[in-house]
């Protein structure tokens, strides 16, 4: 892969990050209805602001040729790209089933969720394991997965992202030799992020951001059409109830 195709891929990932990302996202409305789902898009948001810095400063790497630094932080865009998918995914079942309960919980886990073994928290909300997140795009996307778990082997202290990246064992003696510009390794590391950035760029706009808009309108429609029947309330006052309780302020009704 050559370097104009990364580099056009990139520029057309800006294109796609100034007209996307917004600096402040109003309530439709202060009805009940519009709450989950606001909240939900708010923390979408953040989600795309750490997806588009994670891609752009890998971008950066790339450039500079500091590509296992670069294939680190794909890792992590990697992962945020996966929960993004996971929002499309959880929204559609919405759609098809409008399980209301199963839609809050999985907000309040997106929001306010830490990992149990965060002993710095009195948060009580359970983080959803990454590898979730992972695994169900794997379903979606072929070779998601593959991807995940290669970039993994370059991210951790493994063969590819230490001993392969950074040394060579002279084909004469046990002499082996070292450089941090990768002169030494066997593997095409630039190859590796360019293909990466290309990856991540593709599978964002058309697997993340084209689905979510009708997505989001089909789960709008949905708590409408129950805040019109009337269902909505007695399907949410045991939600707020338990958050009053908990003194948390992803769900207020009005």
């Amino acid at each position: 892969m050559s370097k104009d195709d990364v580099d056009l891929t990139m520029d057309q990932s800006k294109v796609i990050e100034e007209h996307l990302l917004r600096n402040k996202i109003s309530p439709l409305d202060s009805g009940i209805e519009y709450k989950i789902l606001h909240q939900l898009d708010c923390v979408r948001e953040a989600l795309a602001y750490r997806y588009f810095e994670l891609l752009n400063s890998s971008y950066e790497l790339y450039k500079c040729e500091k590509f296992i630094s670069g294939l680190c932080l794909s890792r992590t865009a990697l992962e945020t790209l996966s929960v993004l998918l996971f929002i499309n995914i959880k929204l559609n079942k919405f759609v098809n089933g409008k399980d209301v309960k199963a839609l809050f919980y999985f907000v309040e886990k997106l929001m306010i969720g830490h990992s149990s073994q965060n002993r710095n928290t009195s948060v009580k909300v359970e983080s959803i394991n990454v590898m979730k997140f992972i695994n169900e795009a794997d379903k979606k996307i072929d070779n998601f997965r593959s991807l995940y778990d290669t970039l993994s082997e370059y991210s951790h202290p493994n063969y590819l992202g230490s001993t392969e990246a950074y040394s060579h064992l002279s084909s004469t003696d046990m002499s082996v030799f070292f450089s941090n510009s990768y002169k030494t390794s066997n593997i095409n590391l630039s190859e590796s992020l360019g293909s990466t950035l290309k990856s991540l760029v593709g599978i964002h706009w058309l697997e993340v951001q084209e689905p979510y808009g009708d997505l989001y309108e089909k789960s709008l429609d949905i708590f409408m059409g129950k805040g019109a029947a009337g269902n909505l309330r007695s399907e949410l006052d045991f939600l707020c109830q338990k958050h009053e309780n908990n003194n948390c302020w992803i769900i207020k009704p009005k």
